[in-house]
């Protein structure tokens, strides 16, 4: 009967390699806490400095007090330290032990875990062969079948705006400020420009982006003093966004932060859950089995719940989804119908009808969000559209998941962009408690003004 610990030289290897792994990890948390932090300082003050300006500004009052306080920006920094974080610790550990134990390495044992937990994060990735993401598969059929499953998604949804607002490049923050000589030519045309392309206009050299006269023909953008990009008034009317995009890349300072936290989600994430199954499994095995039968359970462990979880979530009877799907008895089968009507345009839009009799307390959250993708994508094609419509103004007014309510207004204004639908966006933003929900209808109103 083995003990439940990887032979030597592989127990000195456990041994340094977790407290590395956990130091590394929240060195990154407070790396990253303090980078959301202070981006939460510095939204605080560009809000303040729109207040007295006619801009919409997201977030709203609601949210506002939430940029000065510790627990939003604590919270908002563990989606980059779950994700960023783990990237650079695992890559820490392999480091470590590639110069302090490379035998460990030799060993058959950690090979084929190393080999096997890499194929099953890969693979668990894989089953995204076709139609919506691993991810939001995920979350409709594993986070949100339970409560505490939703729990985890209602906080990812109320705090990853913070951490997002991070880490984003200035092209890509939801706002930017910016002021403009009053001494250039066309100076309203070329606010009007820069405005359509995300700036708003302020009355103070406190703005991100500043906009000042060279010469006759030419300007500077700069921020604070420093001049970032040279152009010509007339180039840069003929083609804004190549400068603004140029001014962007070159004032962007967190690329490398969110390419690791790409790295994070996409690998050393479910390599490291993959790891932990094996490693859990193992002393389970071990406690009644010897050691190397133990190991070899646990690797078939990992690569049978890999692939029945892909299963699970890929059923092969629902690559062609049919409109019996829709009103199937199974509620899993229901939302794997929808997503294929969503992914085929124009595909059983008739089979969708039931649902918008049915009140809402009868669907469940991911039926609600994908008919409301439905109708972002399809329904404006279709003759029921005032049906449609009719359906995502209550979605909107009723529903409390964010996920729901985000879609409705995407849906909503790929459709409608009448007064009464303006109402309900400016409503949202003035009114709503979630920062996720306003930043839709900012761009809801966004998208209606641009049509």
């Amino acid at each position: 009967m083995g003990r439940a610990e990887f032979p030597s030289p592989n127990a000195h290897f456990c041994k340094r390699i977790i407290p590395v792994f956990l130091i590394s990890l929240a060195c990154f948390e407070i790396f990253s806490f303090f980078l959301v932090f202070a981006s939460n300082q510095a939204l605080f003050k560009t809000i303040v400095i729109l207040t007295p300006t006619p801009h919409l500004v997201v977030p709203n009052h609601l949210v506002l007090p939430s940029l000065n306080q510790i627990l939003p920006a604590f919270y908002g920094s563990l989606f980059i330290t779950v994700t960023g974080g783990t990237a650079v610790s695992s890559t820490i550990c392999l480091g470590v032990c590639l110069i302090t134990a490379p035998r460990v390495f030799q060993n058959k044992k950690i090979l084929i875990f190393l080999s096997v937990t890499i194929l099953g994060g890969f693979f668990f990735i894989s089953a995204n062969h076709s139609g919506p993401s691993i991810f939001l598969k995920t979350r409709d059929f594993l986070l949100l079948a339970g409560r505490p499953g939703t729990l985890v998604n209602n906080f990812y949804y109320k705090y990853t705006q913070y951490a997002s607002q991070a880490i984003s490049a200035p092209l890509q923050k939801q706002i930017k400020t910016c002021w403009i000589d009053s001494k250039i030519d066309k100076k309203n045309h070329l606010s009007r420009v820069i405005e359509k392309n995300g700036w708003l206009a302020v009355n103070t050299k406190k703005a991100f982006l500043i906009v000042e006269k060279k010469s006759d023909n030419a300007f500077v953008l700069k921020h604070r003093q420093k001049v970032i990009v040279t152009d010509s008034l007339t180039g840069f009317l003929k083609s804004p966004f190549d400068s603004i995009k140029e001014f962007s890349r070159k004032m962007d300072n967190t690329a490398v932060i969110r390419l690791i936290c790409l790295a994070g989600l996409v690998f050393f994430l479910p390599l490291i859950c993959c790891a932990l199954v094996v490693a859990g499994f193992f002393y389970l095995y071990a406690l009644a089995a010897d050691i190397d039968f133990a190991f070899f359970l646990s690797l078939v462990t990992l690569a049978a719940m890999v692939f029945f979880l892909a299963l699970y979530i890929n059923p092969g009877c629902c690559a062609h989804p049919t409109a019996s799907l829709l009103t199937s008895e199974s509620k899993r089968e229901r939302i794997h119908g929808l997503m294929g009507v969503y992914m085929k345009s124009g595909c059983c839009m008739a089979g969708i009808d039931p649902y918008l009799e049915n009140p809402l307390n009868e669907l469940s959250v991911p039926e609600k969000y994908w008919l409301a993708q439905i109708l972002s994508r399809h329904g404006s094609e279709n003759s029921n559209t005032k049906k449609y419509r009719d359906f995502l103004k209550k979605l909107i007014e009723q529903e409390n998941s964010v996920n729901v309510k985000c879609a409705a207004v995407k849906a909503l204004a790929a459709s409608d962009c009448t007064e009464n639908s303006m109402k309900i966006f400016h409503n949202i933003i003035n009114t709503s408690p979630h920062w996720y929900v306003q930043h839709y209808a900012l761009n809801a109103i966004r998208h209606c003004a641009g049509k």
